[in-house]
C-alpha cells in the first residue's frame, strides 16, 4: 500500500491506469493537489470525522460527484480515500452500492474483497 502522503508519482500511475478523474479526500489534507491537478486529476475535499458517520451534506456531495462524473464519462472513475482506508472511505462506498441496489451485507463483503 502506498501512502498518498509521501509520494504521488506511484499512485498517479495507478489513478490513471483506472481511468480516476476525482479523487475524493475524507480526511484532512496531508498533501498537496497540485501534482494530480497537473495530471488531470481533480481532489475534492470531503471531510468528516473518523469513527462517526459521514453528515448528511457529505452524502449529498458524494452522491452529486457520482453523478457527475458518470453522466459526463461512464467509464470515468472517482476514487475516494481516508488516512487508513478502513473507515471513512469504505462507508461511503458501501452507500454508493447499496444506492445501486446492494444489499447491505453484500456491498460489505464487496468492500472487504
Amino acid at each position: 500500500m502506498v501512502s498518498l502522503n509521501h509520494s504521488l508519482y506511484y499512485p498517479i500511475g495507478e489513478l490513471k491506469k483506472h481511468n480516476v478523474s476525482v479523487v475524493v479526500r475524507v480526511c484532512e489534507p496531508s498533501y498537496k493537489i497540485e501534482e494530480l491537478a497537473s495530471q488531470g486529476i481533480a481532489v475534492r475535499d470531503l471531510a468528516f470525522e473518523d469513527g462517526t458517520f459521514p453528515p448528511q451534506p457529505v452524502v449529498d456531495e458524494w452522491f452529486e460527484i457520482l453523478k457527475q462524473k458518470f453522466q459526463e464519462d461512464p467509464d470515468a472513475c472517482v476514487a475516494v480515500h481516508c488516512v487508513a482506508g478502513l473507515g471513512r472511505a469504505p462507508v461511503l462506498v458501501a452507500l454508493a452500492l447499496i444506492e445501486l441496489g446492494l444489499k447491505y451485507e453484500a456491498a460489505v463483503e464487496m468492500i472487504r474483497e
